[in-house]
């Protein structure tokens, strides 16, 4: 089969052969795509072979995220690869190895505070002497997270609660917010920890109501690098009320300048539909941290929904080549995230194909395993080389999202679907 047949026509010989040029270079996902609803023998084989290669690929991810201390990435790649065909022996096998992953970090974790304090043991050895694995000294790392004031306070509750509050982070949520329950009457700081197991359990309207009642029983704060009033600001705006969240973040930043109070502020406006408020106070944030890539991407976002795309993606632009340029000393890691939003303001757009192509090749060098935007990314790249199937992969992919998903009015618009 010729070039422009193998490359452009939709029979199931020309996806066929497709898939398997995917297949030598270990493209899965776009072998997978390829192959999808079509009943040929060879196809059925070739899709063995893409969703064998998509289930190692996820399985080798979520070992790497859980020996990053990713473990909500390793999570999710654990489901892409059990849907992909995993085996629950499988995923158990990577299961068991994050968990020894976890076990080691708070090994070190523990190793590393013991260094820090620097105590000097006389008579009896103090909490920080304990082996790494104490869960008195788990606890009192814990605890090292919280203003001193609270400290003594939660120090007071004794054994129980501290065993409870150790209980979240070994997966036992629910059995900590039972017993954290026996405590908040006595000692308001306690609703810090009950919404921490309210979150971890997925309830978040008893994790609003508790940090509601911590901030005003004992006063929003700093504990283990979350500020509990930002985080009742993310939660307010997740259940849909973002207006509350507006409200409590305002009644904090009359005292309290703390960085993550205006971001979730700004972030707020944004959902609310004040863009105009939210580009300000994200352009605000930018001159205290120039080169912090979310908020980089948050104002380019901004300046999408206002319509203003072509100052989008300069902002992109800018970002990446401060913050992303090899040898700086300033450099970080290419932020795919923002690379994926300017290849896409460029292909929907239909400008700048040579910059489009550079970011194209950028992103498939950063990508171990592409997920729905790079499909989108691609079927946008299809539909302006004059790909005649590209249409009915847009739609293919349509199908994929859920009738409230914001990506959905993405393929709608590119297209011209009803």
């Amino acid at each position: 089969m010729g070039w422009f047949q193998r490359t452009f026509l939709n029979t199931p010989e020309a996806r066929i052969e497709r898939a398997e040029r995917y297949l030598k270079v270990k493209h899965y996902n776009n072998a997978r795509l390829e192959l999808l609803e079509l009943d040929e023998p060879a196809a059925k084989d070739l899709l063995h072979q893409a969703l064998a290669g998509l289930v190692d690929i996820n399985l080798q991810e979520a070992e790497a995220r859980f020996s990053s201390g990713d473990y909500s990435g390793a999570n999710e790649h654990l489901l892409l690869a059990k849907n992909f065909g995993a085996t629950q022996k499988q995923i158990n096998q990577v299961q068991k190895i994050g968990k020894e992953y976890q076990k080691q970090k708070r090994e070190d974790d523990i190793l590393a505070a013991q260094k820090k304090k620097k105590i000097d043991v006389v008579g009896n050895d103090p909490i920080w002497s304990l082996p790494a694995d104490d869960p008195r000294l788990r606890y009192a790392i814990h605890l090292d997270g919280y203003p001193l004031e609270l400290q003594e306070r939660l120090l007071s509750l004794g054994q129980e609660f501290s065993q409870a509050t150790l209980s979240i982070e070994e997966g036992n949520p629910k059995k900590a917010f039972n017993t954290i329950s026996n405590f908040v009457e006595r000692e308001p700081v306690a609703r810090f920890e009950r919404a921490r197991a309210a979150l971890a359990m997925g309830e978040l309207p008893s994790a609003i109501s508790d940090l509601m009642m911590f901030g005003k029983e004992v006063g929003h704060a700093e504990i283990n690098n979350t500020h509990s009033g930002a985080l009742l600001g993310q939660l307010l705006m997740q259940v849909g009320r973002g207006r509350d969240g507006l409200s409590e973040l305002d009644s904090l930043l009359t005292e309290d300048t703390h960085p993550t109070l205006k971001i979730v502020r700004s972030q707020i406006l944004e959902a609310e539909g004040e863009l105009d408020k939210a580009e300000h106070e994200t352009q605000n944030l930018l001159k205290d941290y120039p080169r912090n890539l979310p908020i980089i991407r948050q104002l380019a976002r901004i300046r999408i929904k206002q319509g203003n795309r072509i100052s989008a993606a300069n902002t992109l632009e800018t970002g990446i080549s401060t913050c992303c340029t090899p040898g700086s000393c300033s450099s970080q890691p290419m932020d795919v995230a923002a690379l994926r939003m300017l290849a896409q303001i460029y292909l929907e757009d239909r400008v700048l194909p040579e910059r489009t192509d550079e970011i194209l090749s950028t992103l498939s060098n950063h990508i171990r395993e592409p997920v729905w935007e790079d499909a989108y990314l691609a079927v946008l790249n299809a539909r302006n080389s004059g790909a005649p199937f590209a249409e009915e992969t847009a739609k293919k992919l349509l199908a994929q999202l859920k009738e409230n998903d914001h990506r959905r009015q993405w393929v709608i618009d590119a297209f011209s679907l009803a």
